[in-house]
């Protein structure tokens, strides 16, 4: 703002803080309005998880037109706000957060004031690979990939297809910044040879700090990449929170992202994964969705923290039990498509292949031809009984997973298949106030 930062402070019914208070002795101007409302929801694209989102809306009185200087002189959108619950002679430290996020819109009419709040998931909207080639040659790229982004690799991830940097010496980046490895290289699906010197015809040479292959020869074909990614910061790494952590880092400070929770993540979720973000502009809110997959939430809690963790079917003691008396709305919602009514078999893929092939050499393996072929492999549980009972039971997946081994695909459709294989129910609950001092 022109003339700097301020805060502004409103009530329910006009309130006084303590001396005691942080900040002391303020007055909340008593002008916000009966209706407010808080919606936070974890359902994802096909049934629970990816991305959860929180918003809120609020109304402040405006009849006297006092509140007209909120659009005229104050730029509050992207601005952080915060809403509390207390009791009305209570002090400001008694009252807990309800929701914290940043304002999105603010629209004024005659009467009041209406703004809406989102979790800040806006912050995310950057892009995951922001640098650019310059176009200026040698690893910067020559004119045809001027502005194209340059790549990301978080853990393992198989045949890519990399950008040529410098075509004058074969070099292929596909990572920018330092790498653990890439194992493995082809030219039409055939392996070459990894050298620790310069190259020959049919060999490679790997220059993990600089995340870059070059090739001893003019290649007959694709060339493509298993790669294991960055290795910054702490080093390479496989675990799904890791990765996580390592996109919201260009997105969010330390203070507004909860380190147990992905550490609970890592515990629960060990199986290695790995993501592959090429020279396409990829917001970091895509990136993390995807990595969440359909079994894991993250998002902004009420107290504007992002938070991730593993659905699955709840156990030991509640906590917290409401009544009559707390809920003001109850409703039952439908579920997402893919599974409703039910799932009779649930398909998961693991080692996805970023560059599906069919200018591979006569030399190629079986196997490596059977894989190349296809986007990625295949898990499956199922139970045809279900579909003989439920004429409608629908097929989940296949699901991209990104999982490096077929037994943790294995296991994490045997656990999507306990969640979505028997019918399950959704409702929207309307509560007091108090209920959204707690998480889902």
């Amino acid at each position: 703002l022109v003339g700097g930062a301020a805060t502004l402070y409103y009530s329910s019914h006009g309130f006084i803080s303590r001396s005691t208070d942080t900040p002391a002795s303020l007055w909340y101007d008593g002008r916000i309005g009966s209706g407010i409302t808080v919606e936070r929801r974890i359902f994802g694209r096909d049934g629970i998880g990816g991305l959860s989102r929180v918003f809120a809306e609020a109304t402040l009185v405006n009849r006297d037109g006092g509140l007209d200087v909120l659009t005229r002189d104050y730029a509050l959108d992207g601005r952080r706000a915060t809403l509390l619950i207390g009791p009305e002679s209570g002090a400001r430290a008694d009252f807990g957060i309800v929701m914290q996020g940043v304002v999105e819109t603010v629209s004024i009419s005659l009467a009041a004031v209406t703004l809406k709040l989102s979790d800040g998931l806006a912050k995310l909207n950057r892009i995951a690979n922001e640098s650019t080639y310059a176009g200026t040659g040698g690893l910067e790229g020559g004119v045809d990939l001027k502005g194209k982004r340059k790549p990301r690799c978080l853990g393992k991830a198989f045949n890519i297809a990399a950008p040529l940097v410098d075509s004058t010496n074969l070099i292929y980046q596909v990572h920018n910044g330092a790498i653990k490895d890439v194992p493995i290289a082809r030219d039409r699906g055939v392996s070459l040879t990894k050298v620790a010197g310069a190259p020959a015809a049919g060999e490679y040479q790997v220059d993990v700090s600089a995340g870059t292959v070059k090739l001893g020869a003019t290649p007959a074909g694709t060339v493509t990449f298993d790669i294991e990614g960055d290795a910054s910061g702490a080093g390479y790494t496989e675990k799904r929170g890791d990765l996580i952590l390592r996109l919201l880092a260009a997105g969010l400070n330390s203070s507004e992202i909860d380190p147990t929770s992905f550490a609970q993540l890592n515990s629960d979720d060990p199986a290695p994964c790995g993501i592959w973000i090429g020279t396409e502009p990829a917001p970091i809110a895509a990136a993390i969705d995807e990595l969440l997959g359909e079994e894991r939430f993250g998002g902004f809690a009420r107290a504007g923290i992002f938070t991730v963790g593993l659905v699955a079917a709840a156990s030991g003691a509640p906590q917290a039990t409401f009544t009559e008396e707390d809920i003001t709305a109850l409703e039952r919602e439908p579920l997402p498509p893919a599974v409703e009514p039910v799932t009779w078999r649930v398909l998961v893929g693991y080692q996805k292949n970023y560059t599906v092939q069919s200018d591979l050499a006569a030399a190629v393996t079986p196997a490596q031809r059977t894989f190349a072929a296809e986007a990625m492999r295949v898990a499956e549980t199922k139970n045809p009984a279900i579909q003989s009972q439920r004429l409608l039971a629908r097929d989940y997946g296949p699901v991209e997973g990104l999982y490096l081994n077929q037994s943790d695909a294995d296991a994490a459709a045997q656990r999507l298949f306990a969640l979505w294989g028997s019918p399950r129910a959704a409702y929207r609950v309307g509560t007091r106030p108090h209920a959204m001092l707690l998480d889902l």
